[in-house]
């Protein structure tokens, strides 16, 4: 067990690797609630991979095989047990990652146990893999009827021609429906094995009986290999550069994907990550008063959202509104790239309101468990330097990596009646 500590903050974690692989991370912290969450590396993003020969599985079956994972075969639902013990469980499925989670105050070394039993005990049948298919359709349906959903769902397949990005975590409705309990059994062999997982615990714990419990757990039981994923070769340009989609709505929605090659430079992906949320800042939020014109605007009825979404070599610059037209709208997204430098001061607001975030977020039990998790699923460790390198960013080097960025290839969704 090695004890680490965050720069800047008050903050200790303990970092252990048990012989299966698994990698657990405990934070103490002297609050009243626990936090503790098992991440499996494979999501959304999975559709070929080679265990011994090459697969290839239904879109959508990560998140498919989350919702099955709390039924078990002697009638238990984990669920059930959190509730029963005080405790508030659930999970998601992200592009990369299946995060099961509990937290609660009381009855923790019961809910740790449920926990592990969650990602542990897979029972499959055809009965209620069949159930659980007419469920996920109704999930997808509710989702798609949504038009902000539905406006993002397609620009992002438009984006991509063979990344399985292009398609929803949920799958597609074909792909739902393609869902045996024999591709599930393939896929929980093969991912959900200790070295492909980690676990993180944040509270009122002794980090030695949290290790000392999984091992004891984990003592005889044998685990397949993992499964090597297969991501096919991704090229630059949008496959669809602009879709109308007909719907019974008030409002126009124009959703805007900027898809853009950040494979060229040679920063750390938290380093970089950062400067691109610095052009988004600068440039699309207050602090640069982008938001002011954007409500004198007539042609555009609500703000203007976005977001940064790093997919391997690409960075998805998402941006939605309510709007007139659309194309006064890009225009001013258009004519915000185009002049991408950044003084110090705004600059130096960013770093402070970040750094100040850390020390607000490291004060709570759920949050930091939170910061500490998607750390480890971003960029596959914890950044323990992470204020430093804050402070460390310049105008310099944002300016430099802004004037090699290409917006050329974006793809547009709009819904209307």
């Amino acid at each position: 067990m090695e004890k680490k500590k965050f720069a800047g903050l008050d903050l200790e974690i303990y970092e252990h690797t048990l012989d299966n692989g698994l990698k657990i991370y405990v934070c103490p912290m002297d609050r009243y609630k626990i936090d503790a969450r098992i991440t499996v590396n494979v999501g959304g993003e999975l559709e070929k991979f080679k265990n011994g020969e090459e697969v290839t599985v239904p879109f959508g079956i990560a998140h498919f095989l989350e919702h099955k994972m709390f039924s078990k075969a002697d009638g238990t639902d984990i669920s059930s047990i959190y509730e029963k013990n005080g405790a508030f469980g659930n999970a998601y499925t992200d592009d990369y990652s299946t995060v099961y989670h509990f937290n609660s105050p009381v009855n923790f070394w019961d809910n740790l146990t449920a926990l592990f039993r969650c990602v542990n005990e897979p029972y499959f049948t055809d009965e209620n893999v069949e159930k659980e298919i007419g469920i996920i359709e109704q999930e997808l349906m509710a989702l798609l009827s949504d038009p902000d959903a539905l406006a993002y769902f397609k620009a992002k397949y438009n984006s991509y021609h063979n990344s399985v990005y292009k398609y929803p975590v949920i799958g597609t409705e074909d792909s739902i429906k393609a869902i045996t309990k024999e591709a599930l059994y393939m896929v929980y062999n093969s991912f959900y094995v200790p070295s492909n997982m980690h676990l993180v615990v944040t509270g009122k714990v002794n980090p030695e009986e949290v290790i000392k419990f999984a091992e004891e757990y984990y003592k005889d039981k044998k685990f397949n290999k993992v499964g090597k994923k297969v991501i096919p070769d991704e090229p630059s340009a949008v496959c669809v550069k602009e879709e109308v989609i007909h719907k019974n709505i008030n409002n126009k929605i124009c959703f805007v994907n900027y898809k853009v090659d950040i494979s060229k430079f040679s920063l750390s992906n938290f380093e970089l990550q950062r400067y691109l949320n610095i052009l988004l800042l600068s440039k699309f939020s207050s602090l640069s008063g982008f938001n002011d014109v954007v409500l004198k605007n007539e042609n555009i009825l609500s703000p203007i959202d976005w977001r940064l979404d790093v997919k391997g070599k690409f960075a998805n610059f998402n941006f939605t509104a309510e709007v007139i037209d659309e194309k006064v709208a890009i225009n001013l997204l258009e004519k915000q790239f185009n002049n991408l430098k950044i003084d110090d001061e705004i600059l130096d607001l960013i770093k402070k309101n970040w750094i100040n975030g850390y020390i607000l977020t490291t004060d709570k039990v759920i949050p930091t468990s939170t910061l500490i998790n998607e750390m480890l699923i971003k960029y596959n460790e914890i950044i323990y330097e992470a204020i430093p390198i804050i402070k460390s960013l310049n105008k310099e080097k944002a300016n430099e990596i802004f004037s090699k960025l290409d917006f050329s290839e974006r793809a547009v969704a709009i819904v209307q009646k």
